[in-house]
């Protein structure tokens, strides 16, 4: 599990047997959370599903906790700073002492600043390189592989390119805003669309979209580029009409249009990108709408938990019910839990062909969950 585990133990199970596939689960005991403790929206999850990050406080003082592992007590852990890397091997978050602020690598506590950006620190893809921004005398810098860049009046959490040569991220000087790739500040614009920095092609070039008077231009390499048709988009949720009025919504899917729901969230394409999925409410009860047929009903139904399996064979998604959740495959929902994943990311990792794994609580026990479809 890449950190020494509070103990280890294995539960296998089978979740549904008779009709439909067959489903087989493993629980690997992962740690323990003292929920008394636990500081309300600090749980970080690895990119694996395999590694957890947490706050928890006693009186006024608060620590982090990996895998199970404590670190020291400091007046405050920052919110919006925890970050395991890909790997799940190293940890990293911002905390206080007084008013000194400073990041905690793997353990050790950094130089001290004013203050930590949220949404730093950041690792590579590879794990070996780490930034964040710190807030000194005013200004604002990024620190990369433990070295200063230039100071700013504002930045946003950066981008590491693929191999993890490169680092992007968007700074503002004034009033004007800018990239910045390697530490270099790339020319300046009325504004940059910081979600839109990426890195493209097999070299890695920094991509992003700026406004200039008023007009939106793709920059790559530093220059305006000619920006290359967009795709066609193959799904959209349009407002279903009778007799001019809005009965509800529906989706259209290479311009074939749906059954009729009150709500629609989340969307899912099989790996071939020929089989194609969402999740809609109809009145109190949510669906799985896949290939256009509509599946069983419950109570809830998280949108950002659609997913196919490798193979394309069967949908998955995290169904809620009374407060615990299940992991639904091929229509059939698992056992039920307190599932563990942060907001933004998506609950369930797929593996290979029939396998996936996600987090789970039971009581105080974390797991890792690992499961197969027969």
């Amino acid at each position: 599990m890449g950190r020494p585990l509070c103990a280890l133990w294995l539960l296998s199970l089978v979740l549904a047997t008779g009709c439909g596939p067959r489903r087989e689960a493993t629980e690997t005991f992962l740690c323990r959370i003292d929920t008394g403790r636990l500081v309300p929206g600090s749980i970080t999850v690895g990119a694996d599903r395999r590694h957890l990050l947490w706050a928890e406080a006693d009186g006024k003082r608060q620590r982090v906790v990996f895998d199970g592992q404590a670190g020291p007590w400091h007046d405050g852990v920052l919110a919006g700073t925890l970050a395991i890397s890909a790997d799940g091997r190293r940890f990293a978050y911002g905390a206080g002492r007084g008013k000194r602020r400073f990041v905690v690598l793997d353990g050790i506590a950094q130089q001290p600043c004013d203050g930590i950006r949220e949404g730093t620190p950041v690792f590579s893809r590879d794990g070996r390189r780490v930034a964040w921004g710190e807030l000194r005398g005013g200004f604002w810098t990024m620190v990369a592989d433990g070295r200063e860049g230039w100071k700013f009046d504002e930045l946003w959490p950066p981008l590491f390119s693929p191999d993890g040569v490169h680092l992007a991220y968007a700074a503002r000087t004034g009033p004007r805003k800018f990239a910045v790739l390697d530490s270099l500040p790339q020319q300046p614009y009325d504004d940059v669309l910081v979600p839109s920095l990426s890195f493209r092609g097999p070299g890695g070039s920094l991509a992003y979209t700026a406004v200039d008077r008023g007009k939106q231009v793709l920059i790559r390499d530093g220059r305006p580029a000619a920006e290359a048709p967009a795709p066609r988009q193959r799904d959209r949720i349009e407002p279903r009409r009778v007799g001019g009025v809005t009965v509800g919504l529906s989706v259209v899917h290479d311009s074939i249009p749906g059954p009729v729901f009150d709500e629609v969230a989340g969307t899912a394409y099989s790996p071939d990108s020929a089989r194609f999925a969402y999740a809609a409410r109809r009145g109190p009860d949510w669906y799985a709408v896949v290939d256009g047929k509509q599946g069983k009903s419950h109570p809830q139904i998280l949108g950002n938990s659609l997913a196919f399996t490798a193979d394309g064979r069967h949908v998955l998604f995290v169904a809620r019910s009374g407060g615990r959740s299940c992991v639904v495959a091929g229509d059939r929902p698992g056992r039920p839990y307190h599932l563990l994943f942060s907001e933004q990311d998506r609950p369930i990792a797929v593996d290979s062909a029939g396998a996936f794994h996600y987090l789970a609580l039971r009581g105080d026990s974390a797991f890792v969950v690992e499961e197969r479809i027969r």
